[in-house]
C-alpha cells in the first residue's frame, strides 16, 4: 500500500514536471517562431523600400 501511494506521488510529480518543460518548450518554440516571422517581415521590408 505504502508502494502504491509512493508511485503515485512519483506519476504526479513526473506529470507536473512534464507540463512544466511543456510549457518552457512552447514558450521558447513561439519566441523563436515569432523572432523568424519578425526577421522575415523586415528582410521583406527593406527589399520592398529598396526596390521602390
Amino acid at each position: 500500500m505504502h508502494v502504491h501511494v509512493l508511485n503515485g506521488r512519483s506519476i504526479v510529480f513526473l506529470v507536473l514536471t512534464a507540463l512544466l518543460h511543456y510549457k518552457l518548450l512552447l514558450k521558447m518554440y513561439m519566441i523563436i517562431l515569432i523572432s523568424t516571422f519578425m526577421l522575415i517581415c523586415s528582410r521583406r521590408a527593406t527589399v520592398f523600400l529598396s526596390i521602390r
